[in-house]
């Protein structure tokens, strides 16, 4: 991504009423120095890129402005279910054989209708905002990358005066569901939790305080939570760095679940699990969010993301229906 090049995001923190959007160029983020912008971390980029611009207000239902460009995605291609169950019987094996402890497979689901107009994007985001209050929501559009709207129920790290927080979020089933949490959720969990603190201790994280797992919903799903808050002397662009990806989109251990994941996908994943969020010029307080429960609206055909976190002990038919019931969370409101 060179200069020359604008984007726009439009946004709503959880919990909040208003939205914010911005419209400026996009810029590369290089160096330690946190840039003010709304921020684009692509899940395989190796930096992320930032949206520069003055956010304004925008109440429910507002309009984006009309020369705001609606930028073209690429094509993803989904897999049918037979297809999906024997490549996911297939990593299940090489999981069992020791290939990796866990790998995080997307699945892509398509729409059978044309890329979104601004108009329907708008509205799907505003639809998405008033079904999830809890959920960070997202429009954003990049040259090459494409119009992405996201409901996403996970932060990547979030810093509130002088401490940061962030959260395991692995462990996923439906919300109808009240038998016990199974010892695979919880080995999942565990196995995300113990990787996240891992990585803090490496930045030299200090003030470290655990707390969880909960059951917490998102959508018509549940998932584990454990939160973490800790304190340091870095930036909250360092704490994202060091975190992304973590194992709840990629897995353990990483290079290895990474080389599983190209194979069992076959491309890339955009948008899908990289991280986004808002971060002022100044230390402040601010969230950055990973890229979940979302869609790209401008690809050959819209095209939905979902993803689940295999281990050896894992049930391809189950797997299956959870990406199922992970797509329900935007697919009623792209209609």
């Amino acid at each position: 991504m060179m200069a020359g090049f604008t984007g726009w995001a439009l946004w709503r923190e959880p919990g909040e009423a208003q939205a914010w959007a911005l419209h400026g160029p996009v810029m590369p983020q290089t160096g330690n120095i946190q840039a003010a912008g709304y921020w684009v971390q692509p899940f395989e980029a190796q930096a992320p890129l930032v949206i520069q611009g003055q956010p304004q207000s925008c109440p429910p239902d507002s309009r984006l402005p009309a020369d705001w460009p609606l930028h073209p995605g690429p094509v993803f291609h989904a897999i049918d279910k037979d297809t999906y169950l024997a490549r996911l019987q297939a990593l299940v094996d090489a999981l069992k054989a020791g290939a990796a402890k866990k790998v995080v497979i997307c699945r892509k689901a398509t729409l059978p209708r044309q890329p979104f107009s601004m108009e329907e994007a708008t509205a799907a985001f505003w639809r998405l905002c008033r079904a999830y209050p809890k959920a960070f929501c997202s429009l954003v559009s990049i040259p090459t990358l494409g119009t992405w709207v996201a409901a996403t129920p996970e932060t990547l790290c979030r810093q509130v005066g002088t401490t940061f927080e962030t959260m395991s979020l692995a462990g996923t089933r439906a919300l109808a569901d009240s038998t016990p949490w199974l010892a695979k959720e919880y080995r999942e969990q565990d196995l995300v939790t113990g990787a996240i603190i891992a990585q803090l201790d490496l930045l030299g994280a200090q003030d470290l305080n655990v707390a969880g797992p909960q059951t917490v919903q998102a959508g018509a799903v549940a998932h584990l939570q454990t939160k973490i808050s800790f304190t340091g002397e870095f930036s909250l662009q360092q704490v994202a760095s060091a975190l992304h990806p973590t194992p709840a989109v990629g897995g353990l251990p990483l290079e290895a679940a990474l080389r599983l994941m190209h194979g069992f996908e076959g491309g890339h994943r955009g948008l899908y699990a990289g991280y986004v969020g808002y971060l002022p010029a100044q230390k402040a307080d601010a969230s950055l969010y990973v890229h979940l429960r979302c869609a790209c609206l401008t690809a050959g055909q819209p095209t939905l993301f979902a993803g689940g976190g295999i281990l050896p002990e894992s049930d391809p038919l189950a797997e299956w229906q959870e990406t199922e019931a992970k797509l329900q969370v935007l697919m009623p409101y792209l209609s």
